[in-house]
């Protein structure tokens, strides 16, 4: 009888095949992982340009759309490099996150940078609170520190208007920033400006208002 050595043979070339097969998969899942880390990484990328462009008070449309194209761009790039890969299912992932994140991103510059500049900003209500209690209308400049997202040197200062008090903080020309106004009626506090309400007692404005209208994301009060 001629011995065979088949059964070596097909143990070896299993155990290639299974080996091949965890190389594959090893590689698919950090293709994976690279596909998600992209627009994650991008989409916080934006985030802190947002934050870093939005200043209370100025348009909002300059800034969201700087963030909107930085988003695109990336998009366009991240797909035409996939474009070299068959995966499509690692396509629709690459995709489906830049739509969200990208998206998140946007809206967070349009919506959520200027309120939570004071949200995060512990200063800002103590500072407002200490002002209110002296209840004296006029202004002081502040050479240190900050609020929000103005920082020294700014103006503070006390107005008063139908029994209640608010407190601005402006930049030096007076022209934008932030109110804390303390009142339950607001009608009647931003007369001649450009105001958008931001959390609680806090608004953002600008003033006076241009003759070609308020800067986006802001609302005219009417007339002094």
């Amino acid at each position: 009888m001629v011995a065979t050595d088949y059964p070596s043979v097909l143990v070896v070339r299993t155990d290639e095949i299974s080996l091949a097969t965890k190389s594959r998969g090893s590689e698919d899942k950090r293709v994976v992982l690279l596909a998600a880390s992209i627009p994650i990484a991008i989409s916080i990328v934006a985030g802190l340009l947002g934050w870093l462009l939005v200043e209370p008070g100025r348009s909002l449309l300059v800034p969201t759309a700087e963030v909107a194209l930085l988003v695109v761009l990336a998009s366009v790039l991240g797909t035409v490099v996939l474009s070299f890969s068959d995966n499509r299912q690692l396509h629709r992932l690459f995709i489906g996150l830049f739509a969200v994140l990208g998206s998140m991103a946007i809206a967070w510059t349009y919506f959520g940078v200027l309120p939570a500049s004071v949200v995060w900003n512990s200063s800002g209500p103590d500072l407002a609170a200490k002002a209110l209690q002296g209840s004296t209308s006029g202004c002081q400049l502040v050479t240190t520190g900050s609020v929000g997202l103005i920082s020294a040197s700014y103006k503070e200062c006390v107005d008063t208007f139908k029994g209640a008090v608010a407190v601005r903080f402006a930049k030096v020309n007076m022209t934008m920033g932030y109110v804390y106004l303390a009142a339950t009626n607001t009608s009647g506090w931003f007369p001649d400006e450009c105001s958008r309400h931001l959390v609680g007692n806090w608004w953002a404005y600008s003033g006076p208002a241009p003759s070609a209208g308020c800067p986006v994301g802001y609302q005219f009060s009417g007339a002094a």
